[in-house]
């Protein structure tokens, strides 16, 4: 492949081990979640509360409130621990070391003249025409 050829497959925010935490938050939240749901729906039409239509559809959409339940547990605990790992490792928006200028380190040293003698000669290289 040369310089600037399009990548057939690029590489994934997803890797595999996430999508195996994935699947074991839908083993674990998911069965109980829908039967608690479900059973939640019984006793409401038990107690007369809703119709026997508003049960079915309530049934019908427990699958998809579990399934949105998965995904923002799932979601929650990246983001959880994403933002745990870079508190501890303190990376994202620390500054950079600050740099000092040659004839600083030379002067902080005790190196006058050498430090004397760079800024002299950066000077002469800043005034000389560029033989462009």
């Amino acid at each position: 492949m040369g310089a600037g050829a399009a990548v057939d497959h690029p590489l994934k925010d997803v890797d595999s081990a996430e999508r195996a935490y994935l699947l074991k938050v839908a083993v674990f939240f998911g069965p109980p979640c829908f039967v608690m749901l479900s059973m939640a729906w019984y006793f409401c039409q038990r107690q007369g509360w809703i119709s026997g239509g508003v049960f079915l559809l309530l049934l019908v959409l427990n699958v998809p409130l579990t399934i949105a339940g998965i995904f923002a547990i799932h979601r929650a605990a990246t983001v959880t621990s994403t933002g745990l790992v870079k508190t501890i490792f303190a990376a994202g928006d620390i500054p950079p070391p600050r740099t000092y200028p040659r004839q600083d380190v030379l002067i902080v040293r005790g190196r006058y003249a050498e430090a004397a003698g760079d800024a002299a000669a950066r000077q002469l290289n800043e005034l000389r025409p560029s033989s462009r």
